[in-house]
């Protein structure tokens, strides 16, 4: 039986045919790889381990050139980063090759805090937009190149080795518009709006005394939520065009993330389908606008109007007009983008500042104390309901552990230098609020008692003479704190490099948007 089976192997080795081109082809790719993995290993270890008081983070070994991690964070990123994170361990700051472009990651308070300080770059950049609007919403690339070429910052005065013209200040001028729109008279007018159209909504939900499970909270709620706000924000001609326009962007919303990695339409073809519909309501509902709004139109309040929707959005409709090489086309893109961002991240957060309210009875009971004690009246105070305590906190709690956000850097002119690493210029950094938001060394959890993964309520109190209350393990008082009635305190302060809900709190008019509108609902 032996001597058969030698027979047989060395039947095949004789005539196995060792001149095939596939053949050679083959083992000249397996040693491909094998090198590409081997390489990249040895890089990695040689950097990760380096005491250079300068250097550029470690790439993650890859096996396969040129695409790199692609796959992986391209399909399944969740599975992706859970067993990437338990590789690295400790290393904070490393690079992903996902199809030859070098994508930088940083974690780690000690890390964070440094960006927050740093001035050494203008750290944002119109670069990041020009990648999002050009995959995720489809504008044109003679108008993306606008931005792309817009170096000056969001800063009122440009930066100084900027060449650009005012009117072609894109970062600057989209920024000032939303903040805008989304404070004082302009988040004022937004709320009063998206209230009485949500309370509308909610009345014809017909909801009856029985009970009826639904699959999908989340799905439930979404609807008037965003339709409530997309005509807050834009009128009612987008729904009125078409009447699929609220169920058409909820769908688009999962194709976000592949749209951005550059997924193919032959890969994702319902994504660019949705995509493209949407668009055309956009730019139908704009070309209405144009035709039809006049100045009488404006409501008394000076803000909105049932062609545009409001001030922001008309002074949008003017600036965006003026920019070097743009037409309706790219304006409509760009008012697109707006809609999606106005959206992003403030109905999920509300709904579960709801979900864990009235799971516990005890801190709905709470709620409603506070909500009384406050004693609006008929007048009702915006200030006075942001500035509630438990509503505080429960909300940055629901932000801290159910809101996934990942920051993303980017500088011009210069690289970035955070501590002993250095982030190229012109790449893409991104800081995932994830790991700092479940650093078991840092939150407070009252020994054990409210893990890290886990909702508290009063997680961001300061009780008065509790020393084991408020935020943080390493900073916990014994400071009398509290009013008169010895109430606790919200404290977020001190507490910047490891709760990054915003990113740059000062650069993000979101803020107040998404608290208002998470304590309303």
């Amino acid at each position: 039986m032996s001597s058969f089976s030698f027979q047989n192997v060395r039947a095949i080795v004789v005539d196995f045919p060792w001149n095939s081109p596939i053949l050679a082809f083959g083992v000249l790719a397996i040693c491909l790889l094998a090198a590409t993995n081997l390489i990249t290993r040895i890089s990695y270890k040689v950097i990760s381990s380096s005491r250079d008081r300068v250097k550029t983070p470690p790439t993650v070994p890859y096996t396969i050139p040129f695409i790199g991690h692609a796959v992986g964070f391209g399909l399944d990123p969740a599975s992706f980063f859970m067993r990437l994170n338990i590789w690295l361990r400790h290393q904070q700051t490393f690079c992903l090759k996902v199809m030859g472009t070098d994508i930088y990651f940083v974690n780690g308070r000690k890390n964070l805090s440094q960006i927050w300080k740093y001035r050494g770059a203008s750290i944002t950049s119109p670069g990041v937009p020009a990648f999002f609007i050009d995959r995720v919403f489809g504008m044109a690339k003679y108008a993306v190149k606008a931005y792309e070429l817009d170096d000056s910052g969001t800063n009122a005065l440009p930066d100084l080795r900027s060449n650009v013209a005012p009117h072609n200040r894109l970062d600057h001028l989209t920024h000032v518009g939303f903040a805008k729109l989304l404070s004082g008279d302009g988040l004022a007018g937004l709320y009063g709006r998206w209230a009485e159209d949500f309370a509308t909504r909610l009345q014809n939900l017909n909801i009856g005394e029985d009970w009826v499970e639904d699959a999908d909270i989340m799905e439930y709620w979404a609807h008037p939520l965003v339709s409530a706000l997309n005509k807050a924000l834009a009128g009612p001609l987008l729904e009125v065009i078409d009447q699929d326009f609220t169920r058409d962007f909820l769908k688009f919303l999962p194709y976000v993330p592949p749209l951005m990695k550059g997924f193919p339409r032959w890969w994702i073809p319902e994504g660019y389908r949705l995509r493209t519909r949407l668009t055309k309501t956009v730019q139908q509902w704009q070309r209405i606008a144009r035709a039809c709004f006049k100045e009488s139109d404006i409501d008394g309040d000076g803000d909105s109007d049932p062609w545009w929707g409001c001030k922001a959005v008309r002074e949008r409709q003017a600036f965006l007009g003026r920019v070097d090489n743009w037409d309706h086309d790219a304006v409509a893109s760009s008012d697109f983008g707006l809609i999606w961002g106005a959206n992003q991240n403030v109905h999920w957060a509300a709904v579960w500042t709801v979900v864990e309210v009235f799971k516990d009875e005890s801190l709905l009971a709470r709620v409603r104390e506070e909500l009384q004690d406050a004693n609006f009246g008929s007048n009702f105070d915006i200030d006075k309901l942001l500035s509630l305590p438990l509503l505080n906190s429960i909300y940055a709690e629901v932000m801290r552990l159910r809101v996934e956000v990942q920051h993303v850097l980017y500088s011009k002119h210069e690289d970035i230098r955070i501590n002993e690493w250095r982030f190229p210029k012109q790449r893409i950094v991104i800081v995932p609020a994830g790991p700092a938001h479940l650093d078991e060394d840092f939150w407070n959890s009252r020994d054990g008692k409210y893990p890290v993964d886990t909702f508290w309520a009063d997680r961001f109190l300061v009780y008065p003479k509790d020393p084991f209350s408020g935020p943080s393990k390493k900073n916990l008082t014994s400071v009398d704190v509290g009013d008169d009635r010895g109430r606790p305190k919200y404290k977020e302060s001190g507490i910047a490099s490891s709760f990054i809900p915003y990113g740059y709190v000062d650069n993000c008019p979101l803020v107040e948007e998404i608290r208002l509108l998470n304590y309303m609902y």
